[in-house]
């Protein structure tokens, strides 16, 4: 029997190896080439032994060696072949590449359509990036176009991709014959070219144009991987292709069953972006908590924290993820730190995602403060900013304490803030270590650090969207540290700076709530006389303005008619009416009433209610009390047995009609407390509520009729 016969009879990669070792000086051209066929196949499969490693590399070096010398001269299509078995089996060597550069035009004139295919398929397998080599393959996309087919000019432009070489002549070959290549192309056909052209950057029109029209036929006939990468691709360049989402959407229980773990990313990462809200049954899917189980089971951080963030960008809110999240941070929190990577976004994704929820997580937070020198000294500044906005808006304590120690204290994570970060990355900073409101000597002189920096950025650093949150800063540190804030602004006058912009930004404050309208008029009913939506900078009638004096001081004083005095430096801030407003107040007593609804407090994992503030309103309450006020807070729903003020305005059966309404329209305000209409469970409701002002106000020294 002839050796290449006995080699093609080989059921084990064991046996074709042996069989090599025993003949190998007998092994001529053809027996290579045959050889290496079925060393691909054979050790392609899953049951692969990894004892025959050793082996195996031997016979690949001899191969190698057998192609590099042109010991037997091997024709363009054999050595495409051994080229192509090299990649399958992950072997890479520098002279078969040396080889392949040097005599490129002969190699590629001696290749067809599916020759070419394939050696640049066996090029981006082995990131084998040799240029001339590239070029002349990608000259001859008109031969592929003409003679080749759908399959083999798509697996070379995604080649071309996987390598960023950018393929230009045939990407022009597609773009001229995009409507052939639509009819004809496969579903991985179609999807492989939107991922190459997404990848590169490209948007021929006419093939964007005709491929898209197939999309449809990518998820009703393609594996899950193709409709992901189509997906991925759609959403890398832009393309809201609604249609394609909703067909998606009719197969979600398919591809949630079916889908790797990263093709499950991509898909939600692409639907988050470019959706337009079509993956309702998707994201449904996902969150069922079996599907849920099983894509947590081995997943990484990485994983985990991009299906989670795409699912809250297309305004989910994954309870069973944030349980399982919360349970065991290990889950989305890298075990370590590594320079260069994604863990600093994975981290930043995480508590982006909580803290946007505003949901309760003391473990995930002490995990990420457990881990905060590590996370500083690698992480870029962004997501540094944004872990620090997060756990501010969290209202964690201690774990806050070590972060921005942490974050302070590392001298590469201030150096890297200050040289890579942007405008908005430093402001948000700023703003993060105010509202948390935990000041030590590194964290103070850290902060004195990066607003210089940030005022020697130049006209950037108060750009529009900067100018809300320094504006707040400014005023919080008014109230809470005005030495270091006439430091701060001393800094700004320095450099030049004219602060009056920060009044340019639009500071509107929210309308008032119906419920804050009922307990108002339910107050003022029983005696207690106040204002509704108070500036707490004004003190007896006189607002409080923070302005530079000469030597660019704060000062807060007035003159005897109540008025500003006119600086000398011509700088006034009279945003406080813009940034803080008490809900109901009395200026002559400086006592307030806040009405703090559920959307002041944080919820737990699985979407239940806490009595933790969020970060915003812990911050309100602690410059409130800076000011001189003395607030009592009111909860606008039913918690702890407290009455919910709206059910007042409930008609029940049987109650009489007000004059003019239709049936079931809510009466006007004034109506509310109308005994005409009032059923005796309305009347008892607000007797009660009553009841709970009168004992909440005797806290601050209020005391009033509880009916």
């Amino acid at each position: 029997m002839l050796l290449r016969e006995q080699i093609l009879e080989c059921t084990s990669g064991t046996r074709a190896l042996r069989l090599w070792a025993d003949h190998k000086e007998q092994f001529g051209r053809k027996e290579y080439d045959t050889l290496c066929c079925k060393l691909r196949v054979l050790f392609r499969r899953p049951d692969r032994q990894r004892h025959d490693d050793g082996l195996l590399q031997s016979c690949l070096k001899d191969v190698c060696a057998a192609v590099a010398t042109k010991r037997l001269n091997f024709a363009a299509e054999e050595l495409a072949r051994i080229v192509h078995c090299l990649a399958v089996l992950r072997f890479r060597d520098e002279s078969v590449l040396a080889l392949l550069e040097s005599d490129r035009e002969c190699i590629v004139r001696g290749l067809d359509a599916v020759g070419l295919s394939s050696l640049a398929w066996s090029l981006a397998q082995l990131q084998m990036r040799v240029d001339g080599l590239l070029k002349s393959i990608d000259e001859q996309a008109f031969f592929v176009i003409a003679f080749g087919k759908p399959r083999e000019i798509a697996s070379i432009l995604w080649s071309f991709a996987k390598l960023n070489f950018p393929g230009e002549y045939t990407i022009d070959a597609l773009n001229r014959n995009a409507r052939d290549f639509a009819l004809s192309a496969s579903p991985r056909d179609i999807s492989n070219v939107f991922w190459a052209l997404a990848t590169l950057e490209q948007q021929p029109p006419a093939l964007m144009t005709q491929s898209e029209d197939k999309l449809s036929k990518v998820v009703e006939e393609g594996n899950p991987q193709d409709i992901s990468n189509a997906a991925w691709a759609m959403a890398t360049r832009g393309r809201r292709a609604a249609d394609f989402f909703q067909v998606i959407d009719t197969h979600a229980a398919f591809l949630v069953e079916e889908c790797s773990k990263q093709e499950l990313c991509n898909l939600f990462w692409a639907a988050s972006v470019s959706s337009c809200g079509y993956a309702k049954n998707l994201c449904e899917g996902i969150e069922n908590p079996s599907a849920c189980s099983k894509f947590l089971q081995g997943s990484m951080p990485i994983d985990v924290c991009t299906l989670v963030r795409a699912l809250v960008k297309m305004h989910r809110r994954p309870y069973t993820f944030l349980s399982a999240i919360e349970s065991d941070p290990s889950i989305a929190i890298p075990r370590q730190m590594r320079d260069g990577h994604s863990d600093g976004q994975t981290v930043s994704n995480i508590v982006w995602v909580f803290a946007h929820l505003e949901i309760c997580c003391p473990h995930l937070a002490a995990a990420v403060a457990n881990m905060a020198r590590q996370f500083v000294e690698v992480a870029e500044p962004r997501h540094v900013a944004i872990v620090g906005w997060g756990l501010a808006t969290l209202s964690v304590d201690w774990e806050g304490d070590e972060y921005f120690e942490a974050v302070c204290w590392s001298r590469r994570c201030r150096e890297r803030m200050v040289r890579e970060g942007r405008e908005r990355d430093v402001a948000q900073l700023l703003w993060a270590i105010t509202i948390h409101g935990a000041w030590s000597e590194t964290i103070e002189s850290a902060f004195l650090f990066f607003w210089t920096c940030l005022m020697d950025r130049g006209a950037q650093a108060l750009l529009p969207e900067n100018r809300r949150q320094t504006a707040q800063m400014l005023f919080v540190l008014s109230a809470e540290r005005p030495d270091f804030a006439s430091r701060l602004v001393r800094e700004a006058a320095d450099k030049g700076w004219d602060l009056q912009c920060l009044q340019t930004f639009d500071a509107k404050i929210p309308n008032e709530s119906a419920t804050q309208v009922r307990i108002s008029k339910l107050l003022l009913s029983m005696g207690w006389e106040h204002e509704r939506r108070v500036n707490p900078f004004r003190g007896k009638k006189k607002e409080l303005k923070v302005k530079i004096e000469e030597g660019g001081g704060i000062s807060k004083e007035q003159d005897e008619k109540g008025q500003s005095k006119a600086p000398a430096n011509p700088f006034e801030l009279s945003l406080a009416s813009c940034l803080f407003s008490i809900d109901l107040a009395d200026l002559k007593s400086r006592r307030g009433v806040e009405i703090t609804g559920p959307v002041h407090f944080l919820e737990t994992a699985g979407g239940g209610s806490t009595d933790v503030w969020i970060g915003s309103t812990r911050c309100k309450d602690r410059v409130l009390r800076a000011l001189g006020w003395r607030i009592v807070h009111v909860s606008g729903w039913a918690d702890s047995g407290e009455v919910e003020p709206l059910a007042i305005e409930v008609r029940e059966e049987g109650a009489l009609p007000v004059e003019g309404l239709e049936e079931g329209e809510i009466p006007e305000e004034s109506a509310i407390f109308d005994e005409s209409f009032t059923s005796d469970e309305a009347r008892e409701q607000t007797r009660q509520m009553q009841k709970l002002l009168a004992e909440r106000l005797k806290t601050i020294d209020i005391h009033l009729p509880c009916e």
